[in-house]
């Protein structure tokens, strides 16, 4: 859940975080619970740069283990509804494995603005794959 607010030319982001629960043995059904919940206010918009960089990290208290991750976020002046990842192709399916040849399809990523507006990112956008096995990806 993201929520992005002007007030009096001072931006708040705030990112809500989910954790997903898998119910044993693992199957597909679970519930999403809220676990934190940040805001981040920018003063100067005026000389303000469209992506801004956020480094965090995690402690689990179960294995006392720590975690150190990287954020990217879209900074707009715009009233954005959403971003949405487009395939140019009506069909992804990776033949692959039968063919022995990669499977291509490019990807065009749009924000979606509360009047309806919509406009391509053409600003750096990256894509990552959690198992590059299955899915490899480049910019």
């Amino acid at each position: 859940m993201l929520h992005l607010l002007e007030m009096f030319y001072v931006f708040v982001y705030g990112a809500s975080c989910l954790m997903f629960c898998l119910m044993p043995p693992y199957r597909l059904e679970g519930s999403f619970y809220q676990v934190m919940q940040v805001e981040f206010e920018m003063d100067n918009i005026i000389n303000l740069q469209s992506t801004q960089t956020i480094q965090w990290q995690i402690e689990y208290p179960s294995t006392g283990t720590q975690a150190e991750a990287v954020s990217h976020l879209y900074i707009s002046q715009r009233d954005i509804q959403g971003i949405v990842p487009l395939a140019e192709d009506t069909e992804i399916v990776n033949t692959a494995i039968l063919t022995g040849r990669r499977v291509a399809v490019p990807v065009k990523v749009v924000t979606v603005e509360w009047d309806g507006t919509v406009r391509e990112v053409d600003d750096t956008v990256g894509c990552t794959s959690t198992d590059e096995d299955v899915v490899k990806v480049r910019s």
